[in-house]
Formats: C-alpha cells, structure tokens, sequence
C-alpha cells in the first residue's frame, strides 16, 4: 500500500525526466471487440547528471494505452529530486502521447480515404464524359 502511495506521490508531484527501457516482458494479450493489444512488464533505468543510475518497473501496462517500446526506448519518468532512488515509468505521460500519435495515425488515415474516394470520382468523372466506355470495363 505504501508502494502505492509513493508511486502516485512521485507521479503528481515528482520532477520529470527520461529513462531508458532495458528489457521488456509480454506478460498477457488481451483484445476486445475492436482491438488486440498485449500487457507488458518494463524494466529499466535513469541515469542521473551525477552519474548515479536508478532502476525502474512498471507491471501489467496496456499496449493499447502506452503503445509498444523496444529496449533502448526513451521513455518519460518521474523521480523525487531529494531521493534519486524513487524513479517511476511516467504512464501518464507516456498514455497521452500514445493518444496523441493514434489520433494522428487515425486522422492520417481518415485524409488518405478522402484523398482515394476523390481521385476515383474525378477518374469515374472522366470515364463519364468519354463517348464509349474504356476497353476492359467489365461491362458486357
């Protein structure tokens, strides 16, 4: 209990930085209705500009809210800037950038469909306004 208490205290108040993700664990897939994603556990670590290096673990994360880092990712933490042994996967952090790149995919996406459906109207257009339907059109 108290593990988590310090673990939400280093994730709302806790200074930011960058760790390293050092090894990865499929632990469970999971899929809906809509989606298939996977839970991961990561391992890593921050090294701090003293040199000191402070290891960090983060259990039972949901690639469909973090995304899917690799070893040698750089990921956001938070850590107490007092005690540079409490370092924590910022997830948070790491949910709304997530978000953020899906809904940038999906907005690419949805631009490509339009981009498609308008260079086929302007070729059915074309194909139109031609006196005799192109060779191989498929109609008899």
């Amino acid at each position: 209990m108290l593990e988590k208490l310090l673990h939400h205290k280093l994730l709302t108040e806790g200074e930011q930085g960058q760790g390293v993700v050092t090894e990865k664990h499929v632990s469970a897939s999971e899929s809906s209705s809509n989606s298939f994603s996977f839970r991961i556990v990561l391992h890593g670590h921050m090294t701090f500009p003293d040199g000191t290096r402070t290891e960090f673990k983060s259990d039972w994360l949901s690639t469909h809210n973090v995304g899917d880092p690799e070893e040698g990712a750089i990921v956001p933490v938070r850590y107490d800037p007092s005690d540079h042994s409490k370092v924590v996967l910022d997830v948070v952090a790491m949910e709304a950038k997530h978000k953020a790149e899906r809904e940038k995919d999906q907005a690419w996406l949805e631009d490509d469909k339009k981009r498609r459906i308008a260079d086929a109207d302007a070729e059915a257009a074309r194909r139109n306004a031609s006196p005799n339907p192109p060779p191989n059109s498929g109609l008899s």
